[in-house]
């Protein structure tokens, strides 16, 4: 395994090298599954088990309202 900051360099050169900014990290790419996850109607304690939370109210965080749900809202009212 690599360690901490490994990752992050190898991940900004990934990004360079694929044409991308680098001012993504790690945690971007997290962040982006887990609301993707949750977009789709996966469940709040699935992607708390994929992200290895320890519990639910720090995957909640993850909960904000993104383009779809927004447009969702704007259709009820």
């Amino acid at each position: 395994f690599f360690s901490s900051r490994r990752r992050h360099t190898r991940f900004k050169k990934w990004l360079v090298f694929c044409g991308l900014s680098n001012h993504y990290s790690i945690h971007t790419l997290r962040h982006t599954y887990a609301t993707l996850c949750l977009d789709k109607g996966l469940g709040l304690t699935f992607v708390r088990d994929q992200l290895r939370h320890s519990s639910v109210s720090v995957t909640s965080k993850y909960l904000h309202l993104t383009k779809e749900s927004r447009d969702r809202v704007k259709d009820i009212f």
